[in-house]
């Protein structure tokens, strides 16, 4: 990953300018190293972690990252898709695993992409506070 690439994905994420200051500071050869340990490790823990080594990216925004790149496996976390389901807002590891694969069962069983169920919840909280 570039960190153009960076930048894109906390400017989607994250539509004011803060991330994106905050994501500016990373230098070219750490984004590029840490994305390419990241995308290349079979370990969960180091996959999201070693993209939360870099300054500006927390357990959402490392999520959002990890979804581009592996559309099929991870969703994106959010606070509004996390309230629809009605599970706790906050990152932590073991949840990050466990949404992960709630979704993969939802994706099964209703026959839709991650991208599809995570726009879906995503909406419904939205309806419900518009303002949020």
């Amino acid at each position: 990953m570039k960190p153009s690439d960076l930048q894109e994905v906390a400017r989607w994420k994250y539509p004011g300018p803060a991330v994106r200051q905050l994501v500016a500071v990373n230098s070219s050869a750490d984004v590029e190293e840490i994305s390419r340990v990241s995308f290349a490790t079979d370990s969960e823990r180091l996959r999201i972690g070693a993209l939360m080594t870099l300054h500006g990216v927390a357990g959402p925004m490392a999520s959002v990252i990890l979804h581009f790149i592996f559309p099929d496996r991870y969703p994106v976390l959010d606070k509004r898709v996390m309230r629809t389901i009605g599970a706790p807002i906050a990152y932590q590891f073991d949840r990050w695993l466990q949404y992960g694969a709630f979704c993969r069962r939802a994706c099964k069983h209703y026959g839709v992409t991650l991208r599809a169920l995570d726009e879906a919840l995503w909406q419904y909280d939205y309806e419900r506070r518009p303002g949020d």
